[in-house]
């Protein structure tokens, strides 16, 4: 005999009375809604688009300030060339109020190496203003050797040299005789207009150049020599035991090894100390060398 079982503890699922055709209309519209936000999308892109090509928002010129004309001309080539076309082929580069101040700067200061600095904005007469601040020559680097006549530094034309700017980057070709108004250096290992030369180092240089002047030691140039040697020129002016005037000039040897700051200011002690002494005697010595590569040991010869 069957006995019909006890209720079950668990009871089944209930079972979904959705038809097929609930879930296509479903889906139906789910994807008209997809292609209705598609539609959408694109009409606002559309619309922004036109807006952004309307004349009155439109960068229409270029102005340049700050450089001569031959590179003014050449900067406004490269910034009306950056504002053509548009982005994704929808919005105008032109734009006023979308433009890239990125990439035109980038494009100016591609001109020209002489701009240190390139700024850029539109004025109320739709131009795109570009004011330049070009670079200055802190230095002159000359690849090729000192030369002196009669134990004095020579400063002569030379075609090798160029102006750097302060962090020790070549600009622009020197004339051939700029005179003795900035640093100098010789650097004959020098590639073809290009300074390699960290720029730490460069500014130790110029430091080390700015502070012997400033204490009233005549420098006149330093010649960069490999492995961190160098020689600084100075110049004096003595008189011999005939009292007869005399100039040339002195070499000071020093290296980056022993630490230039250290090196300066025993050069800077070791002058001033002797120039003191010798005037208490009425005298003007003048130095054939000085050796500072030494430690606190300060070599020197003097001329006879």
């Amino acid at each position: 005999m069957i006995r019909r079982s006890a209720s079950s503890p668990h009871r089944s699922r209930p079972v979904s009375r959705q038809s097929s055709s609930f879930t296509r209309r479903r889906s139906e519209k789910k994807l008209m809604l997809i292609a209705g936000s598609v539609i959408l999308l694109g009409l606002c892109m559309w619309g922004i688009s036109g807006i952004s090509r309307i004349e009155s928002f439109a960068i229409t010129s270029v102005e340049v300030y700050g450089t001569d004309t031959k590179v003014a001309s050449d900067i406004r080539a490269a910034a009306t060339e950056a504002l053509q076309g548009s982005y994704f082929g929808l919005f105008a580069r032109a734009n006023r109020f979308i433009y890239s101040r990125h990439s035109i700067v980038r494009a100016i200061e591609e001109t020209s190496s002489q701009i240190e600095r390139a700024e850029v904005k539109v004025n109320n007469q739709h131009a795109l203003v570009v004011t330049i601040t070009e670079k200055n020559a802190t230095a002159i680097v000359c690849g090729s050797l000192p030369n002196f006549e009669d134990n004095q530094l020579i400063i002569e034309e030379d075609a090798r040299c160029n102006f750097v700017d302060r962090g020790g980057r070549i600009f622009e070709k020197a004339p051939l005789f700029v005179g003795t108004a900035h640093k100098r250096y010789y650097f004959p290992d020098m590639k073809e207009d290009v300074l390699d030369l960290p720029q730490p180092e460069f500014e130790q240089l110029q430091k080390l150049y700015d502070d012997v002047r400033a204490a009233g030691i005549p420098a006149q140039a330093i010649l960069i020599k490999p492995e961190g040697e160098y020689e600084l020129y100075v110049s004096y002016s003595s008189t011999n035991s005939s009292e007869d005037a005399i100039s040339g000039t002195t070499i000071v040897y020093f290296n980056a090894l022993g630490g230039m700051e250290v090196e300066k200011a025993n050069f800077i002690s070791f002058w001033s100390s002797m120039i003191q002494a010798a005037r208490t005697k009425g005298e003007s010595p003048s130095f054939d060398s000085i050796d500072l590569r030494y430690g606190s040991n300060v070599f020197y010869r003097l001329n006879n």
